[in-house]
This record gives C-alpha cells, sequence and structure tokens, in this order.
C-alpha cells in the first residue's frame, strides 16, 4: 500500500511540473506576443517619420523624378489603405519566407546529413522516456490533426460563417484544406520516407511530411486569421490558442514515434504555406463587402452559435475517442541483437565503434566491455563500485541538474546527457561524485545493451567513462582528455570489491585524437577493458 501511495505520488508529480513547464512556455509565447502588440503603434510611429522625412529629402525628390514609375509601384506595395498594398505585400513575403523554409528543409533531408542523424536518435530518445498517461494524452491530441477531425470542424466553421453571413470565407476554407490534402499526399509519394522504426501505431502511409501537422496548421492559422480579422473575442488568446494547438499535434507525432521531427516541421510549412494562400483569396473574395466586427440581429444566432459548438464538440469527443480505439498497437525493437562475438562485432563494423551526439557528430569510442547475466547484475555491480545510478531525464530532473550545475551545487544522482549507439541512446548512466564538489566535476559511465542471439546466460553491455572538469560559460562540461584514465578508474573500483573479474582487453579503434561535439579534446589507445562476471564462461574471443 506504501508503495503504491509513493508511486501515485510521484506520478502526481511528474505531471503537475509537465503542466507547469508547459504553462511557461505558453505564458513566455503570450509575454511576446503581447510585447510585440504593444510596440506595433510606437514602432509605426518612428517608421511613419522615417518616411516622412525621406520623402521631404531633395535628393530622395531628385531620384523619384527620375524613376516615377518605379517608386508609384513601391509606394502602392507599402500603402495600409487597400488589401494589394501593405497586407497583400506582408502575405506575399511570409510565403516566400515559409517556401524558402519549406525548399532548405527538402534539401537537408536529400543531403542525408546531420538532420537526418537527429530525427533518428530524437526517435529513439522519445521512446525511453514515454509513460502510460503521456501515451493517452497524446493519442487523444494527435487525432486533431487526422481527417474526419478536420472536416467535423470545417462544416461547424462553414456552418457559423453561413449563419453570421460571412460566405465568402467558406470557398476558401475548403480549398485550402483539399489542397492541403492533396499535396501531402503528393509529398508522401515522391518522397517515400518510411516512418520511424519506434513508432507506437500501425500506419501505412509514408512519413514526409506529416499529414496530421500539416491539415492542423492549415486549419488553424486560417480559422484564427477569420476570428482575428472578424474580432471576435480578444485576438491574443486566438493567436495563443493556435500555437498551442498546432505545437501539441505536432509533438504528439513525434512522441507517438508515428513521424520524424523533420516530418512534423515540413507539415508545418505545408500547411501555413496553404493557409497563407487561403488568407489573401478569402480577403480577394470580401473586397466588395464591407464588416467591421460581428452585428448581431437577434437572439436565434446566439442560439445557433451555442448549438452547432456544443454538437461539434461531443462529436468531436467521440471521433477522437474512436481514432484512438481504433489504432494497431506496434511493438517497437529497442536492442541490438547479434550473432557473432562482440568484439569481433566492433572490429568489422557490425556494430559502431564510437558513440555519436545528437546530430551524429562521433564522441568517443567503446572502451568497457562487460558480461552480466542481467541488468540487476550491473546495478548491484556499480553500486558496490560507488557509482550511482542517473535518475531518468525529466522535467524535475533536468531542473534540478540545471540549477546543481549553474550553482555549482551537488546532485549525485543527476541525469546523464544522452548519447547514442547504433542509433540508439544508452540504457544505463552512471557517476560517482567528487567529495564536497559540485556538479561540475563528476565521474560519469554510459552502458547500452547488446543482447546476443548466440544460446548465453549473459547480457553484453558496452560503454564509455568520462570525467567532467568543469564548466564552459555555465552552460557545458568540459571533459577530462584522457579518457583511458576514467575507465581504468572504474574498472579498478569493479574489480576492488570482488564478483567482477578481467578477461582482458580488446583492440577496438585505431589510436585516437578527437574532439567531442562541445570541442573538448580527448584521446585513448582504442582498446577497451573486458569485464564478467566472477567464474562466468563467456565463450572464446579475441583479446590482447
Amino acid at each position: 500500500m506504501v508503495s503504491n501511495l509513493l508511486s501515485n505520488i510521484e506520478a502526481i508529480g511528474f505531471w503537475v511540473y509537465w503542466v507547469i513547464g508547459l504553462m511557461s512556455v505558453l505564458l513566455l509565447l503570450w509575454f511576446l506576443i503581447s510585447r510585440l502588440r504593444r510596440s506595433w503603434s510606437f514602432l509605426s510611429s518612428v517608421l511613419g517619420s522615417v518616411a516622412l522625412t525621406v520623402r521631404d529629402n531633395q535628393d530622395f525628390r531628385a531620384l523619384f523624378a527620375r524613376c516615377p514609375k518605379l517608386f508609384y509601384f513601391l509606394t502602392r506595395r507599402v500603402s495600409r489603405q487597400t488589401f494589394s498594398g501593405l497586407p497583400a505585400t506582408f502575405l506575399g513575403l511570409a510565403f516566400l519566407y515559409f517556401l524558402g523554409l519549406y525548399v532548405e528543409s527538402v534539401l537537408r533531408l536529400l543531403d542525408h546529413g546531420s538532420l537526418v542523424q537527429a530525427d533518428s536518435h530524437i526517435s529513439s530518445l522519445v521512446l525511453t522516456v514515454r509513460s502510460d498517461g503521456l501515451t493517452r494524452f497524446f493519442t487523444i491530441v494527435t487525432g486533431l490533426g487526422y481527417w474526419q477531425a478536420a472536416i467535423l470542424v470545417g462544416l461547424a466553421a462553414t456552418i457559423l460563417m453561413w449563419i453570421w453571413d460571412r460566405r465568402h470565407y467558406i470557398p476558401t476554407l475548403w480549398f485550402t484544406l483539399v489542397c492541403n490534402v492533396i499535396s501531402v499526399w503528393l509529398l508522401k509519394l515522391v518522397f517515400a520516407r518510411a516512418r520511424p522504426d519506434v513508432a507506437l501505431y500501425v500506419e501505412s502511409s509514408y512519413a514526409f511530411p506529416s499529414g496530421h501537422s500539416a491539415t492542423i496548421a492549415t486549419l488553424s492559422v486560417f480559422l484564427t486569421y477569420v476570428l482575428v480579422r472578424e474580432r471576435i473575442g480578444q485576438d491574443l488568446f486566438w493567436i495563443l490558442s493556435c500555437f498551442t494547438l498546432v505545437f501539441l499535434v505536432g509533438l504528439s507525432r513525434v512522441y507517438l514515434g508515428e513521424h520524424f521531427l523533420s516530418d512534423v516541421l515540413n507539415g508545418y510549412l505545408v500547411g501555413t504555406l496553404w493557409a497563407i494562400t487561403g488568407i489573401f483569396l478569402a480577403e480577394r473574395l470580401g473586397l466588395r463587402q464591407t464588416s467591421s466586427g460581428m452585428q448581431v440581429t437577434g437572439a436565434g444566432r446566439w442560439w445557433a452559435t451555442a448549438g452547432v459548438i456544443a454538437v461539434t464538440t461531443i462529436l468531436l469527443g467521440f471521433v477522437l475517442e474512436d481514432y484512438s480505439r481504433t489504432l494497431r498497437h506496434n511493438v517497437p525493437t529497442c536492442e541490438a541483437q547479434l550473432s557473432v562475438p562482440i568484439d569481433k562485432a566492433l572490429r568489422e563494423g557490425i556494430l559502431p565503434t564510437r558513440s555519436e551526439s545528437m546530430i551524429g557528430t562521433s564522441q568517443e569510442p567503446v572502451s568497457l566491455i562487460l558480461y552480466f547475466p542481467d541488468d540487476t547484475t550491473l546495478l548491484d555491480a556499480m553500486a558496490a563500485a560507488g557509482w550511482q545510478h542517473a535518475d531518468p531525464p525529466g522535467v524535475v530532473t533536468l531542473s534540478r541538474a540545471a540549477i546543481a550545475a549553474w550553482l555549482d551545487r551537488p546532485y549525485e544522482t543527476a541525469p546523464i546527457t544522452s548519447v547514442f549507439l547504433n542509433g540508439w541512446p544508452q540504457d544505463f548512466g552512471f557517476q560517482k561524485a567528487l567529495t564536497s564538489e559540485g556538479l561540475r566535476r563528476r565521474h560519469y559511465a554510459r552502458f547500452w545493451r547488446i543482447r546476443m542471439q548466440e544460446s548465453s546466460d549473459l547480457v553484453v553491455f558496452v560503454g564509455t567513462v568520462s570525467f567532467d572538469v568543469g564548466s564552459k560559460s555555465g552552460l557545458t562540461h568540459r571533459i577530462d582528455p584522457n579518457v583511458d584514465a576514467e575507465r581504468d578508474l572504474l574498472v579498478a573500483d569493479l574489480l576492488r570489491n570482488g564478483g567482477v573479474q578481467q578477461d582482458g582487453r580488446a583492440k577496438i579503434v585505431a589510436q585516437l585524437l578527437d574532439q567531442n561535439v562541445f570541442g573538448d579534446q580527448y584521446y585513448t589507445g582504442g582498446r577497451a577493458v573486458i569485464l564478467s562476471i566472477l567464474n562466468a564462461t563467456v565463450g572464446p574471443r579475441a583479446t590482447e
């Protein structure tokens, strides 16, 4: 009963911190938007004064006299009197900006560089931090980008636009939605990118771009434009709600493993481009109509509006529930399995010899190989050697670690930055704090679990060991360059407490002098120490 109570308290605490973190991001977004809006009148006044000064300048007048057509064209482009002036110019520039981002994202994908590496690593990292509560939450949220939910919301918006006589928005709304769906379908066929291996649910379509992200971006941006344009409620509230909804749906696609991060970002760009196109067409269709806000002519409109919203909310709940129930679960493959000895797999390139950063930069090579019966044996051996099991990354632990590192305070089980081997983050992190030292100086080790296909009762753990000797600008750690000395320290600690034996050394890489992703140099002789549980038979292998 006590353990259940503690686990419930821990779960409640996790949700509380998660909600606090999300609300903090939203409050920061609201603050930035409100500040920009308050400063807009000041900026407009300053720009207007500058424009008047430039206009009255004699040299400018002479230049204007020589090129009257050019300056007449430019003057019309910045005029605020008509839509074809400043509003159309702003929409055009925004369209070109997002189109440029889209082209850049496609080129980065085709280049198969750091973006593809980061995609794979982020997907693997997300799988390690999944929880039942967040999975249920994001399974419901992701349904908001489903085509049935989009059609339902689109129909409700159409009815409301008809009731309130804003009918010029209706054809552009459906035009953008249909064009978005068609373009996403075609782009998926063109790029034919497979979905991540860690997907929680089985989906048959290709990954690039994310259809859910594109749909929610198109629908949310266009409807937010309508609400702000018609002065319905507070525009800051609608803008903030739009950003929040689009962000959460995209996050759900990455969290559930249905898409890579670049799929989601590209989907955002596709959806935003179609939303801008729809806004432009809506303004052109609505030029002959005048609207200064909602003109209420009777209570019937309000009752009809309330009824449409209520019915849509109920039906949307059924759609999301049905969507979440029809998803087919997938069991992702999390661990490498080898049919050859581990040191042979490392030497012959079957398994990477060096770890990688989030963006694929090579890090320290494997320097320790452990043959243990199971995870519990590893945890017990490290604890007996004086090395603490690091806390898993989370809102609470990462916040506490950031504060401890900034103030140089001790945190003996602080989470360790994720580093990847074979596309997978470390399964275990351990650290050994220095007496009377803060978090900036600590010994730490990472281990990856490798299962052998051959009949064996032992599990192989390959690892790297480092020593943080300080921090740079209070943001990143600085490691000691002699990583072999750190490995030997851990080996000595494990051997000193008994139960572990050393079986030799294996040549993994040539002597190496390199630097990590933060620019810290390190060097190694390229050999890995092999340890096993006492009296264990680990099979033949080449050692030195």
